[in-house]
């Protein structure tokens, strides 16, 4: 997987720990995996994020259930053992802009 760079092309590494805002800024995987690409509002000097994985529940060969963000989508990222690079999706998010289809 490729490594994340800033915009003059250095590698921005380091540990995120805890959960992570980010906009969805392409859904359309090359490669079909299901995967989206993210910006990151609290990180400006990384334009954007490789293809980040989506928790899905009952994921599996050739099952499970799928929903693809939207770009601009407020989305909520964890990172496997902290690792900028291997962000995860692991939900979305209501808000100011995007809200519930119906109020409880």
């Amino acid at each position: 997987m490729p490594k994340v760079t800033d915009r003059q092309g250095r590698p921005v590494s380091g540990q995120m720990p805890g959960l992570v805002e980010a906009i969805v800024i392409d859904n359309k995987d090359p490669d079909k995996l299901g995967r989206v690409k993210l910006k990151f509002p609290m990180l400006p000097e990384m334009p954007e994020s490789f293809w980040a994985r989506l928790v899905m529940p009952m994921a599996g060969k050739k099952r499970g259930w799928m929903t693809i963000p939207e770009v601009d989508d407020e989305v909520l990222v964890a990172f496997v053992h902290g690792d900028i690079n291997h962000a995860i999706v692991i939900g979305s998010l209501f808000n100011g802009v995007d809200v519930p289809p119906y109020a409880n």
